[in-house]
């Protein structure tokens, strides 16, 4: 059963890490078939994400920090300008769909079973050549 899933950031309203249960309202982590909502709560302007999520879609308001995570199957939307943000540790997208940018400025990204771009930038290496990334199909 499709439902959305909301971001409440744990019991100070401070955690990042998205696969956190207790970051999420009413302490449980969504499912395959949610929408996962994001907003601005927390002092930090970023959400981590290390392991493996698989959800309908993920709206957000902040950035999403892969540090060697994977999103599987899902649609990223990133609202006032939040996006999916590559790290050196690396992530991996299968099947998702970019209806927001995907930093790759100084990190990699694998990408595995498609990738679709909706309206979206991928930003690979930074403009003064301090930093690489690294995409690979």
């Amino acid at each position: 059963m499709l439902a959305v899933v909301t971001w409440d950031g744990g019991a100070d309203g401070t955690g990042t890490d998205f696969l956190d249960a207790v970051n999420w309202y009413g302490d449980v982590l969504p499912a395959a078939v949610d929408t996962a909502v994001i907003g601005n709560t927390g002092a930090s302007p970023a959400i981590t994400l290390a392991g493996i999520t698989n959800v309908a879609e993920i709206d957000s308001s902040r950035n999403i920090v892969l540090f060697g995570g994977s999103i599987v199957g899902s649609r990223f939307v990133g609202t006032d300008g939040a996006a999916l943000v590559m790290t050196s540790s690396g992530g991996t997208l299968s099947g998702v769909t970019l209806a927001s940018d995907l930093d790759v400025s100084a990190g990699s990204v694998t990408i595995r079973n498609g990738l679709t771009l909706d309206h979206a930038k991928v930003r690979i290496g930074d403009r003064s050549a301090f930093s690489s990334g690294t995409v690979s199909f």
